[in-house]
């Protein structure tokens, strides 16, 4: 049996880039190929974390690798996952003959990378001295991969300027089908407005409330994903509730796939917060279940998703989604635009990512005659 190593460390985040690499893991199995996951020792709870996702594939084996002394004490975090790599790709190939990173966000060589977004290089350069050497790491583990992967044609385009390489666009696997059965549990609609997220502060998901007031009838429910820093954003979002008086925003925390589904039967719209997401597997998530996105005009979540189904949905100033809504209410336009959404979000299912990911993965087998 051919087997195959996921190079993808595991912390106490799950998100996007931990939906691709179970993906990629069930694809491989599917095909026959023994796969292996290996990451440093994660944080606990990690498998509960993952359910949330879907979970392992019982057949995957994790390994689990000792994080060298360096990388710990390395300042910043590119450091610490530069000196990390540096470290995993070291050991890889005892653990199989087909190496596929899901993590790294740079070019490395191994077979095949996955590129959620640039964050290596492609960061404004603040601390010159640090910036270096952060460049002189990179450049004692660079490589080309035989096959470039990213999340969108956004993605791509920041990878081709800050790393000079072409990448093949493949869309990140939704659960379509699950978000999908929402159209069939509520044929009303309230008027909810939904936010699914990491709590990060990153993610500026206070300025939420500023859309809120302005729309007293509705509820905002802000859906968050726990992380290291979810206590900072939630102080964020309490603060700012406080000093505009704002009663019609809820927090809720960790949802499974199934809870959140319910929730987006009951919704009408689904908010993103004010930030280029590159990709955007929440807001394809909500388009499944029929709720009209509306997101920031930038990042692949509006040039490969949202703006390709209605140019009237994205803003430049979150609180323009305020009359965005107000203008799809006065013109009767809701269940057209959901019906539209819902059908759109069909060519980012799961199982399109599965048929696409190995198309490109029988090429490469051809051009190195394992297949």
């Amino acid at each position: 049996m051919s087997s195959a190593v996921i190079l993808h460390p595991l912390y106490s985040d799950v998100g996007g880039a931990e939906k691709v690499a179970l993906e990629v893991a069930r694809a491989l199995v599917k095909e026959g190929w023994h796969v292996r996951w290996l990451t440093p020792r994660p944080v606990p709870k990690i498998s509960e974390r993952l359910k949330l996702l879907g979970g392992l594939p019982s057949s995957v084996k994790m390994v689990y690798v000792d994080t060298p002394f360096i990388s710990k004490v390395l300042p910043g975090k590119r450091l610490h996952a530069l000196s990390l790599y540096r470290h995993l790709l070291s050991l890889v190939h005892e653990y199989g003959n087909l190496v596929i990173d899901t993590k790294s966000d740079m070019p490395i060589p191994v077979d095949i990378v996955y590129i959620h977004y640039p964050m290596i290089l492609g960061w404004k350069k603040r601390n010159p001295l640090y910036e270096r050497l952060v460049t002189w790491m990179y450049q004692r583990i660079r490589g080309e991969p035989r096959l470039l992967l990213t999340n969108s044609r956004w993605t791509a385009d920041i990878i081709s300027r800050t790393y000079g390489m072409n990448a093949h666009v493949l869309y990140p696997p939704v659960d379509t089908d699950i978000f999908g059965k929402a159209l069939n549990i509520n044929s009303t609609r309230e008027r909810i407005v939904v936010t699914a997220s990491r709590l990060d502060p990153a993610k500026r998901l206070e300025r939420l409330v500023d859309v809120a007031i302005r729309l007293p009838n509705y509820t905002f429910v802000i859906i968050g994903l726990t992380t290291q820093r979810s206590r900072q954003a939630l102080e964020l979002i309490e603060q700012r509730k406080r000093k505009l008086r704002a009663d019609n925003v809820e927090v809720r925390m960790d949802f499974s796939h199934y809870d959140l589904m319910k929730l987006y039967a009951t919704a009408r719209f689904y908010l993103h917060p004010e930030f280029p997401e590159p990709f955007g597997i929440a807001v394809v998530e909500a388009m499944a279940a029929g709720l009209v996105p509306i997101v920031y005009r930038d990042g692949g979540a509006w040039t490969d998703i949202v703006s390709q189904l209605d140019e009237r949905l994205g803003y430049t100033r979150i609180v323009e989604a305020a009359n965005i809504i107000r203008e799809i209410e006065k013109r009767e336009e809701w269940s057209r635009l959901s019906m539209r959404a819902h059908q759109y979000s069909s060519q980012f299912s799961t199982s399109l990512f599965h048929k696409r990911f190995l198309s490109y993965f029988h090429q490469l087998l051809k051009q190195l005659k394992l297949g």
